[in-house]
């Protein structure tokens, strides 16, 4: 059985930011970012047109990356 049903639980307006943005705040190059997206390490990527939007997330610290967006970690 395949379910066409889309659920959202929870839904938050948040500032977007470019690969290029969101390297330069990590600390990262920007091919970093990308191939962190491709990888699937960063779910909130989302892509609009031909380029990727990262939200900021508000409580965040810098170096506070993995915790936040990557999966995949034992953190």
């Amino acid at each position: 059985m395949v379910c066409d049903h889309e659920f959202i639980l929870l839904s938050v307006k948040s500032e977007l930011l470019t690969v290029e943005q969101y390297a330069e705040q990590y600390g990262v190059e920007s091919v970093t970012v990308r191939q962190w997206i491709r990888r699937g390490k960063i779910r909130t990527a989302t892509k609009y047109g031909k380029e990727w939007r990262i939200p900021i997330l508000q409580n965040h610290q810098q170096g506070d990356i993995h915790r936040h967006l990557i999966v995949g970690n034992n953190h």
